[in-house]
């Protein structure tokens, strides 16, 4: 089986060179499957942001509203990956909701590549915010 990078399903992003230009803004996903994808980084989806700075709240915002996440086979969140694209301590970053989102059946691919990271969950967040609102549910996802 190959695999893609990143974003199987979809590949998200905040990412802006002055920090500054960027804010008031939302990714909408509503009704939407991800089923069986197969990538590295976010089998599902892989989302990537830098900080808003100059401000103390986060003005950038992303919301998956009755969202489904099937069957997707990845190393790093097989069913989401949201990530930090550049390590800064200054400003905000933007905040993920999931809203009556349901993760089922998603599984880590096992690699040799990456031994001291296999099998890091259906959701991989790191430093990103997330809220969860609604009923979330997550089952059968193995290795995970």
């Amino acid at each position: 089986v190959t695999f893609g990078t990143a974003g199987g399903g979809a590949r998200l992003a905040y990412l802006i060179t002055d920090r500054n230009t960027i804010y008031n803004n939302l990714i909408a996903i509503q009704d939407c499957n991800f089923t069986s994808n197969k990538c590295m980084d976010g089998a599902g989806v892989s989302f990537s942001s830098t900080r808003e700075i100059n401000n103390y709240k986060a003005t950038n915002k992303m919301n998956f509203k009755r969202c489904k996440w099937e069957g997707n086979n990845g190393l790093f969140g097989s069913g989401v990956n949201l990530h930090l694209w550049q390590e800064s301590d200054i400003g905000v970053l933007p905040v993920v909701e999931f809203e009556n989102a349901f993760f089922n059946s998603n599984n880590i691919n096992i690699s040799g590549t990456y031994p001291s990271q296999q099998g890091i969950a259906a959701l991989y967040v790191d430093h990103i915010p997330v809220i969860f609102s609604g009923n979330v549910a997550f089952q059968l996802n193995k290795q995970t």
